[in-house]
């Protein structure tokens, strides 16, 4: 277990802290200092964010306690968070929450404090104890995604499968409580969440599986596909749990999108850095990122990340590759197709390859191998640029047909609704499209 200077592990969420000065004078080598005149804030009800953005500032890193801190700050009740986790098996802990200062910010503080000693939980345990609670199903559906990233980022550092993974810290009372807590937090609010680049410590620590350089491994894999920076402070300021709370519940952007801001938040850590309060940031707002996981925008034209994922296949038949193709694209692949290669003897084959966003890259390795013979998918990262687009409808004499209209003028039909119309009016395609196109023009002027 990594150790900080007061023996916390590394993936105990409540051990992550920071410096600054108290607002009324307290020595900045307290950290996170409660002030009893502080209220907390006033809940909101449940779905207040819906439609909305929440962006994640982790410009002082990121914790599982202070993911949660952050969003009570933000109104989510502790009533929501208690009943949850009323709905799991466990016992033996108590929670805190209160309000005091984070250097001069005045911040929201979330702990676990366990009152009963507690046995270490393994990934195949904590996903037994998730599934047999009665959890509300996009609470458990987002703690077990939380848990199965962590669990993917040690079986990759170990070299172990899934089932094998045994969790040190993350199986302690405060981390599943904590993954739990951000679950419902992230479900009551109801907002799509948004993650900037995370600035992550560096230097040595001791943990049960030895020394380990900052960030740990584990938590550097979580971090795939976020942007992560350098603090250039000798600590960590990024937890395994918390990493695991952005790699899978977040989309990454490269800055601070345009945002309408409604609220900010800040979620407390306990001790202090040098050079910075212990806060995390969030931001309530409508943001403009249309499903976009990393943006850069030049002059219309949209920087895309998209994942590639491709497998050969040399034992299927043209039928069976087709519906492939076409089962894969109906399930929201951004595009799927297939080419002719020549494999090792000489064996002819098809290439099947697949573009989806990162996020959503193992559903479709899995999908993939659910429709095709392959035994294994690859993957590749890379950007394609895009330009922006809009859906605009215009009336035909058969009904009303989308177009796809692009930023420099181009038009294109949409191809299911012209195909539909064409089968229902026995015509050829052709004469759809054409019609669509003319009855655009005329529309235009």
């Amino acid at each position: 277990m990594i150790k900080d200077e007061q023996g916390r592990g590394h993936s105990h969420t409540g051990g992550h802290s920071h410096s600054g000065r108290h607002a009324h004078g307290v020595s900045s080598e307290l950290g996170f200092v409660d002030d009893p005149e502080l209220t907390l804030r006033p809940s909101r009800d449940v779905g207040f964010a819906q439609g909305l953005n929440i962006f994640l500032d982790p410009q002082s890193g990121i914790a599982g306690d202070m993911f949660v801190a952050s969003f009570l700050d933000l109104g989510v009740p502790l009533s929501a968070i208690k009943e949850a986790l009323s709905q799991i098996s466990l016992g033996g802990y108590e929670l805190k929450v209160c309000r005091g200062y984070s250097g001069v910010i005045a911040t929201t503080h979330f702990s676990v404090q366990e009152i009963k000693e507690q046995p270490q939980r393994n990934y195949a345990e904590i996903k037994r104890l998730l599934l047999s609670s009665t959890l509300a199903p996009g609470v458990q559906k987002r703690a077990l995604a939380i848990f199965l990233t962590l669990a993917e980022a040690e079986s990759e550092v170990h070299g172990l499968p899934l089932d094998e993974v045994e969790f040190h810290e993350v199986g302690a009372i405060d981390s599943i409580v904590d993954i739990v807590a951000a679950a419902t937090c992230i479900e009551y609010a109801g907002a799509q969440l948004l993650v900037g680049p995370v600035q992550v410590g560096q230097g040595w620590v001791n943990c049960q599986h030895g020394r380990l350089p900052l960030p740990a491994p584990a938590t550097l894999n979580c971090l795939k596909d976020i942007t992560i920076i350098s603090s250039g402070l000798e600590a960590e300021l990024v937890t395994p749990t918390g990493a695991a709370i952005l790699g899978s519940q977040t989309k990454a952007v490269r800055s601070m999108p345009a945002i309408n801001l409604e609220a900010v938040a800040y979620g407390a850590g306990t001790r202090g850095l040098p050079d910075r309060p212990n806060a995390l940031r969030i931001l309530l707002g409508e943001c403009d990122v249309a499903g976009i996981s990393v943006t850069e925008e030049q002059g219309g034209i949209d920087n895309r990340q998209v994942a590639l994922l491709s497998c050969n296949l040399d034992d299927m038949t043209g039928e069976a590759l087709s519906f492939a193709v076409a089962e894969l694209i109906s399930a929201g692949a951004l595009d799927a197709w297939l080419s002719p290669i020549t494999m090792k003897k000489g064996r002819p084959a098809i290439e099947l390859s697949l573009l989806t966003l990162p996020e959503k890259a193992q559903e479709f390795s899995h999908k993939i191998m659910e429709l095709t013979s392959s035994l294994g998918v690859r993957q590749a990262l890379m950007s394609r640029y895009e330009l922006e687009r809009e859906i605009v409808s215009i009336s035909t004499e058969w009904g009303p047909i989308r177009l796809k209209r692009s930023q420099f003028g181009g038009v294109k039909p949409e191809y299911e609704d012209c195909a539909q119309i064409a089968r229902q009016q026995g015509l050829p395609l052709a004469t759809i499209i054409n019609e669509a196109l003319r009855a655009y023009q005329d529309a235009e002027g």
